[in-house]
């Protein structure tokens, strides 16, 4: 695999997410980065703390104060702002030249507002991957294999549990994460949602709800997520299979198995207590700077990599969930209101 050492990159935004990605690309040791911050004491950190020259950091993204246009319009961008500006930075990328683009989720606030930026990128020929790195976790590869060598049989159901995580800032990876698994679109959610009423940790404009979601497939696979914002511990998996239930702590890395022993595997569904293999698994939690950086690598080099559609399909369901929730009643994923706005962060 390319190492990402070998591009160019312009990161957009140096606030948490900002930083992370900065420290992802010093450690690969990239050595042209230019840096898109407006905040004077960002700015100061960046000078300061990781020695980036001035000549690179750039208050915005305007051709008139940029020296380096030719040199970005061969930069991958990578695109660490939260979602509220997201349609406007891609089409000042897009008239940098930019063919290449590494966003963070969401992809935007509205079905109507990534379908702009969908359009855009076939227009200009803009590749664009969103960050939605659990595919890429050893645990999922992990839990995968333990899935065919122990033939578990079909997923029956997919269960995120946790605390005050937020739909649209965490569930929604674990949305992704179960259309990457079942490789089938959701087409059907129901939700029963509150509007968080903690201030928001990226700023007071930003909103997300928390509750439970239930959403299905064309193959009757379910998943559901289940969190609360009186919650503050805690985040799991529950795998349910034909023959037997894998529990993922998302914390700690740990797995646990419960199945049944081989020699019962034809049995049938409703002898559901009979002799077990219970197995459990310490793993060392995946750290989210080593997922991205493989997510970044895979889409440098077209492998495997998340798509914009992808990224889509797990918005339709956060939205279709909030839609759900406020008309009180199931929602087919075609009926979805495009224009729905939300401030997700």
């Amino acid at each position: 695999m390319n190492s990402l050492k070998n591009f160019k990159y312009i990161l957009i935004g140096f606030g948490r997410m900002g930083e992370r990605y900065l420290n992802l690309l010093l450690k690969e040791r990239v050595k042209d980065i230019f840096i898109i911050e407006k905040k004077k004491d960002r700015i100061n950190l960046l000078t300061s703390k990781f020695g980036i020259n001035p000549s690179k950091i750039f208050k915005d993204l305007s051709l008139s104060q940029s020296t380096h246009q030719n040199k970005m319009s061969k930069s991958i961008a990578i695109i660490a702002t939260t979602a509220d500006n997201r349609l406007n930075i891609i089409k000042k990328l897009s008239n940098l030249n930019i063919k290449y683009i590494f966003c963070e989720k969401p992809i935007a606030r509205s079905i109507k507002e990534s379908l702009g930026i969908k359009k855009l990128c076939k227009y200009k020929n803009i590749h664009l991957s969103i960050n939605h790195p659990r595919r890429f976790s050893k645990e999922t590869k992990k839990i995968s294999d333990l899935v065919k060598n122990k033939n578990m049989g079909k997923l029956i159901s997919y269960n995120f549990t946790g605390a005050n995580v937020g739909i649209a800032m965490v569930g929604i990876h674990f949305i992704e994460a179960f259309l990457h698994l079942t490789k089938s679109k959701i087409l059907k959610v129901y939700g029963n949602l509150e509007k968080n009423k903690f201030v928001n940790p990226r700023g007071r404009k930003f909103k997300d709800y928390n509750g439970c979601i239930i959403g299905e497939n064309k193959n009757k696979q379910k998943i559901v997520i289940n969190t609360s914002e009186q919650a503050g511990h805690g985040c799991f998996v529950i795998y349910t299979y034909q023959r037997g239930i894998i529990v993922q702590d998302i914390i700690e890395g740990k797995i646990f198995i419960n199945m049944r022993k081989k020699i019962y595997t034809n049995e049938p569904t409703y002898r559901y207590a009979l002799p077990y293999d219970n197995i459990s698994i310490n793993l060392k939690n995946s750290e989210l700077s080593e997922i991205t950086k493989t997510a970044l690598k895979k889409f440098i080099t077209k492998k495997n990599f998340i798509t914009l559609e992808d990224s889509l399909e797990a918005l339709k369901v956060v939205i279709c969930s909030i839609q759900s929730s406020k008309l009180k009643k199931e929602i087919k994923i075609k009926n979805i209101n495009k224009n729905l706005k939300y401030n997700f962060a």
